[in-house]
């Protein structure tokens, strides 16, 4: 018995080892393999270059308005991807004829591996003379026209320095965020070329509740303006937008002087007159 337990004694050894390593090495490695890929971010960057290396697929989804599109990510790797979504960005609406939009704002997309993720963002429209965007989807990312994704991006660095001009010097017209952003969509369709009249319309459908009255009278108000941020948009120079607020600033403050001016001569009339009789 004791010959038999030192020859059969090594092989039950060798194979209770080998048994127990086994499963030992399968059930460490399938933890391993869930944490590195729910865990572990495999790449950070922008939505173009994320496109670019086949990683997502990007669409659009119209939402019944110029002024908001929904967004979507669908991840197509099997690690999760953090997406930089960035102002500029354009959406070719696949509707013949109907606008097409850009995206006003910068977001960020975290979205896990095989998933996907919408965010709505607030948007702009390039063909004033085309229909409102319905709700179609599948809008593809595309090439935005004559730089104004470029020149979206410099005017967003200047946006806050802007506004606050503007609203200093038209507070009846330019006093709230939401009339400069309609102050920028109408600074977008100048920059792009877009028939005034056209402008006119779609303001007054979109913005107006159809009082083309309104709409015409804000634009007559802001247009000249608008044609100026256009031009800087364009240059894209830093300098000349703090030029152009000096010297809009100096004209707002002679004007106001000659506004006091002319109220002082009338109170002094008035005085005189009060007095003669």
């Amino acid at each position: 018995m004791r010959r038999n337990q030192r020859t059969v004694s090594p092989w039950v050894v060798v194979c209770v080892v080998l048994f127990s390593s086994c499963g030992a090495d399968s059930s460490s490695d399938e933890p391993r393999s869930n944490t590195s890929t729910s865990s572990i971010t495999s790449f950070k960057g922008s939505l173009t270059e994320a496109l670019n290396l086949g990683l997502i697929e990007v669409n659009g989804q119209g939402l019944g308005t110029y002024r908001e599109l929904e967004v979507g990510v669908t991840n197509r790797t099997n690690q999760e991807l953090v997406i930089d979504f960035e102002a500029g960005t354009f959406f070719d609406n696949p509707k013949s004829r109907s606008q097409n939009l850009i995206a006003l704002e910068d977001a960020s997309f975290r979205v896990r591996q095989g998933t996907s993720q919408s965010i709505k963002v607030s948007s702009a429209c390039t063909n004033a003379g085309w229909s409102v965007p319905g709700r179609e989807g599948n809008w593809p990312v595309a090439e935005a026209p004559k730089g104004l994704d470029q020149a979206l991006r410099f005017y967003g660095r200047h946006e806050d320095r802007i506004g606050r001009f503007l609203a200093k010097k038209n507070p009846e017209k330019l006093g709230t965020e939401s009339q400069r952003k309609s102050f920028l969509q109408v600074a977008i369709w100048t920059y792009l070329g877009d028939n005034p009249e056209d402008v006119i319309d779609m303001l007054a459908q979109e913005v107006f509740h159809d009082d083309i009255r309104k709409a015409r009278d804000f634009y007559n108000s802001v247009s000249a303006d608008a044609r100026d941020i256009a031009d800087l948009m364009r240059s894209r120079d830093s300098e000349a937008i703090e030029a152009w607020i000096r010297e809009q600033g100096s004209e707002v403050l002679d004007e106001g002087r000659k506004r006091l001016d002319e109220a002082t001569e009338n109170a002094r009339d008035r005085l005189n007159r009060w007095r003669s009789n």
